[in-house]
């Protein structure tokens, strides 16, 4: 239904066209009447009018006038002009206007409603104008979209040129053929694991503030001649375009810097800046139109991966935390050192031996996400099962593999990877070290074989090797639960049990220090005094006196 606006001066004339005319019959459920132009212009600026019928000729403002005001306003719906006046210059001058139909007074019913009909058509038709340019805006970017994805999905093929053309031309992008272009790959990271922990209402949320910040870098740098297409669920190519004439791929008409790389870059650290959300781009090395777009995409992919999974050892690095990296990078090619040190490290301990996770990924040589995620999955699976042999129990990885692999293919950058597997240690640490409270089982596998053999000449290494654990780690480990070396260890063991054999009247004092070990006499009787501030002897004969007391 529409709106009416009735304007004259005569009351009368007003009233009557007002309220006698079967408006409703003709679609119109609001009526509205003014007396002078002013009067009539405050009405359509509150009120949906879609159609004017007004005299040409009244005080302050004539009909022709308010026609104009109206047509600044914006107004757009139907006009017709009534006077009492057969002036054929109004009436032309009221056509040039646009008006629907210029009626005399006094108005015949049949003439207005033929005049309404008009009007009403002219509605319709403006309707469906509207509707239709409506439906097309909503459609236009989505038929860019499938048409730029036809080009980067298949090869290009010459003999669909002229239709490709002709599609340019119905959406707008008529330029495209004859641009060269730069391609850009932007994906956010670790989508699979984002669109686990978030709504969908955050995903596209989360997408949207992309999307919008990479749109502000390209219209901050005034590329005018650029796309960004959404390929799927947080990724995107952007296509940066430069005329064929003139693409050094060095710089744009602003100035700007067209560095390949530099861009990507730029990209990126632009859209953490405005969004907050971390994204990895791959760059196509090379510029190139519509019929390399494809070969461009393969490219960019590659390089995406590149990026995702390389590390650079020089990039934002102290020469302390390299030194860092090169101590644990050794530690971290073995899987059985990084097994020994979940069960003696602190949390803080084992992220500094995680700083050389990043060289130990460079060593395997990793070409693609999915090999990164796999040689990490093997890596960690083998330190696991490392840590179950020197005692660790109940490990959950162990009992369901997938459950780890499934966790860490979630995560497609080397930052994140080494992030996850950072807590995954520490998490692993904690649950050894609670199962390890008291004497550790290590340890305690350690003192039960020096028991059984103190009068032979073990060594670390020896002892290290009875009970699985490198020396250096065994080392570590009786320091940290016994409070000694190993050799401090070693000699305190020999020499109480030394003490327990000089009760023995028996036994000679040189038998006592070959049975514990010592072949020298006098080597035997020093570190005897060191411990007890008594030689061997003494010690007898102290413990004689006490006896025969």
């Amino acid at each position: 239904m529409y709106g009416v606006l009735v304007v004259d001066d005569e009351k009368e004339i007003r009233n009557g066209l007002g309220s006698q005319a079967p408006w409703r019959e003709w679609g119109f459920d609001h009526i509205y009447t003014a007396d002078d132009g002013p009067g009539a212009l405050d009405i359509a600026a509150h009120h949906s009018i879609d159609l004017v019928v007004t005299d040409i000729r009244m005080p302050l403002m004539s009909g022709l006038e308010l026609i104009r005001e109206l047509d600044r306003a914006g107004y757009g719906g139907g006009m017709i002009i009534i006077s009492g006046y057969d002036d054929f210059h109004y009436a032309k001058e009221a056509f040039k206007m646009g008006v629907n139909d210029y009626l005399l007074k006094p108005v015949n019913l049949q003439e207005l409603a033929a005049a309404v009909q008009i009007a009403v058509a002219g509605l319709h038709k403006r309707q469906q104008d509207l509707a239709w340019h409506k439906s097309l805006d909503e459609a236009l970017p989505r038929l860019r979209t499938e048409t730029l994805l036809e080009l980067f999905e298949r090869p290009f093929r010459n003999e669909h040129e002229a239709r490709l053309d002709h599609r340019f031309g119905q959406i707008g992008l008529e330029w495209l053929p004859s641009t060269t272009f730069l391609l850009i790959l932007i994906g956010i990271d670790n989508m699979k694991a984002l669109t686990e922990s978030k709504t969908d209402r955050e995903i596209i949320e989360m997408e949207a503030t992309v999307e919008a910040a990479v749109q502000s870098y390209l219209d901050d740098r005034q590329e005018r001649k650029s796309l960004l297409v959404r390929r799927k669920q947080g990724v995107w190519i952007c296509l940066l375009g430069r005329d064929s004439a003139g693409s050094d791929g060095q710089q744009d008409t602003e100035g700007h810097s067209f560095v390949p790389d530099l861009v990507g870059v730029q990209i990126m650290d632009d859209v953490r800046r405005r969004s907050g959300i971390l994204v990895s781009c791959g760059v196509c090395g090379e510029l190139g139109g519509i019929e390399r777009l494809y070969a461009m995409l393969r490219e960019a992919e590659a390089s995406i991966v590149y990026h995702r999974v390389r590390w650079d050892p020089e990039a934002n690095r102290e020469p302390d935390e390299r030194a860092m990296g090169n101590d644990s990078i050794r530690i971290l090619q073995s899987v059985k050192a990084s097994a020994e040190r979940l069960i003696v490290s602190s949390e803080e301990e084992i992220r500094l031996m995680m700083h050389g996770f990043p060289e130990l990924a460079g060593s395997w040589e990793i070409r693609h996400t999915n090999d990164l995620q796999q040689k990490t999955f093997e890596w960690m699976h083998n330190v696991f099962r490392h840590a179950q042999k020197l005692g660790w129990r109940g490990s959950e990885w162990d009992q369901n593999p997938i459950l780890l692999w499934e966790h860490l293919e979630r995560f497609d950058t080397l930052d994140s990877l080494q992030q996850q597997v950072t807590l995954q240690l520490i998490r692993a640490s904690a649950s050894i070290q609670e199962q390890f409270v008291g004497q550790n089982q290590i340890v305690y596998e350690a003192e039960k074989y020096i028991a059984s053999h103190y009068c032979e000449p073990i060594t670390l290494q020896h002892v290290a090797e009875q009970v699985h654990v490198t020396p250096v780690w065994l080392s570590k480990l009786f320091k940290k639960v016994t409070e000694k070396n190993f050799l401090e260890y070693i000699t305190d063991a020999r020499l109480d049990k030394a003490c327990e054999l000089l009760k023995d009247l028996n036994l000679k004092v040189y038998q006592i220090s070959g049975i514990v070990g010592y072949q020298d006499k006098v080597h035997f009787s020093k570190l005897f005094k060191k411990k007890f501030g008594m030689t061997p002897q003494e010690y007898r004969n102290s413990r004689v006196s006490v006896l025969e007391k």
